[in-house]
């Protein structure tokens, strides 16, 4: 039995890291993220962006690029259109997001700050708690919701893990404990 738990943890370790992954990858760039451009053969080209608040970055030869909106892959696309312009030929881009700035997680209820919180890549439920301040007196600690939005339906998961990793636009609810 104990081998068929300790699978059980492993496949849901692994599923949450890859629903964070597909996550990332569905990812649409939004104003404060910060990402690495790099463009293969011209390591002069490659560079750290950070997306303005008007969702424009700044990048060498070409200028201002509006990329608010687009997924990693678009960004790409459109840094490279942009690079071969009358700048390069057949120019290869690759866009890796460094620092999610307009991902967030909701944490409410029995927490000392509810609010809103910038979520970082790999944030588990636990951080995100500590994040709004940590439980109140009053929190069932044991019985952490997690609301999930996917697909246009809305999944409630009940009791989850401490260490679950939480997804962009996740609600993290603590309930009051009754006694």
């Amino acid at each position: 039995m104990k081998g068929n738990a300790f699978f059980v943890v492993v496949l849901y370790l692994f599923l949450g890291t890859a629903s964070c992954l597909a996550a990332e990858s569905d990812y649409l760039v939004g104003p404060g993220d910060v990402l690495k451009v790099t463009v293969y053969d011209n390591p002069d080209l490659s560079a750290t962006v950070r997306v303005d608040n008007d969702g424009t970055i700044n990048f060498p030869l070409v200028g201002t690029l509006q990329i608010e909106g687009l997924s990693v892959s678009q960004v790409s696309g459109r840094v490279a259109d942009s690079l071969a312009n009358g700048y390069l030929v057949n120019p290869q881009v690759s866009v890796f997001v460094e620092e999610f700035r307009s991902w967030q997680v909701y944490v409410t209820g029995q927490v000392k700050k509810p609010d809103a919180y910038k979520l970082e890549r790999g944030t588990s439920v636990i951080k995100a708690i500590t994040m709004a301040g940590g439980f109140t007196e009053l929190a069932a600690e044991g019985r952490v919701k997690l609301i999930r939005k996917s697909g246009g339906t809305e999944q409630v998961l009940k009791k989850v893990p401490m260490h679950m990793i939480v997804l962009p636009e996740d609600i993290i609810v603590v309930p009051e404990s009754f006694f």
